[in-house]
């Protein structure tokens, strides 16, 4: 059983990790897959997918800063995973120390995200625009997340298993949901096989085409 210490700021930092994992593996299946995919998004909204990929690496990079950042930064306090170490009870103090031994791994390992957090998204950094020409583009390791992602994972099933012996499988968030990206995927590859033409005709046709994206 939890203690009150930590209930409620553990089950809020759950379904804000959730949400996360959900965003990246939305970002992985629209943008990571290979290059097909990417081919037959801009063949179908180049536009929209690129604010879309841009929209969502943001709000996933935040993310993870927001998690990694200290409980307290001067007279505030945030909700991240440092509360929980701070929280728990002297009582468990092996289930304390091993969440200080990894959220020191996640720190360290967040230091690149939080790099782009600071020079891209927090601030519009000049000496990179000087560097580089543009602070409006950036891109991410997709290795460095998911490991990132993985740590932060089993911080939080470390507290999950030692109270109440079970573990979320936060990676499976979105794998089985026929409402998410794949769904899109699909239904954007029917509507290409259509293949509609004589729009302004009144007697509209459509035809059924051979869909190269059909494996995209």
């Amino acid at each position: 059983m939890f203690p009150k210490t930590i209930e409620k700021e553990y089950f809020e930092l759950e379904q804000f990790i959730s949400g996360l994992y959900l965003k990246w593996n939305i970002f992985q299946s629209l943008f990571l897959k290979d290059q097909k995919r990417i081919d037959f998004l801009n063949h179908t909204a180049s536009t929209f997918f690129a604010v879309v990929s841009h929209s969502l690496l943001k709000d996933i990079i935040i993310s993870i800063s927001q998690l990694v950042d200290n409980h307290k930064v001067g007279s505030n306090r945030n909700l991240s995973l440092h509360i929980l170490v701070l929280q728990i009870p002297e009582k468990d103090k092996l289930l304390k120390k091993k969440l200080e031994q990894l959220r020191s791994e996640i720190v360290v390992s967040a230091t690149y995200i939080r790099a782009l957090r600071s020079k891209y998204l927090a601030h519009l950094d000049y000496n990179l625009f000087k560097q580089n020409g543009s602070v409006a583009e950036f891109t991410v390791n997709k290795i460095k997340i998911t490991n990132l992602l993985n740590l932060i994972s089993d911080y939080m099933n470390e507290v999950s298993k030692h109270y109440k012996d079970t573990e979320v499988l936060y990676e499976f968030t979105d794998t089985f949901d026929f409402r998410s990206a794949d769904a899109l995927i699909y239904w954007l590859k029917l509507g290409v096989k259509l293949n509609i033409y004589d729009f302004e005709n009144p007697d509209l046709r459509i035809q059924a085409t051979p869909n190269r994206f059909d494996d995209a």
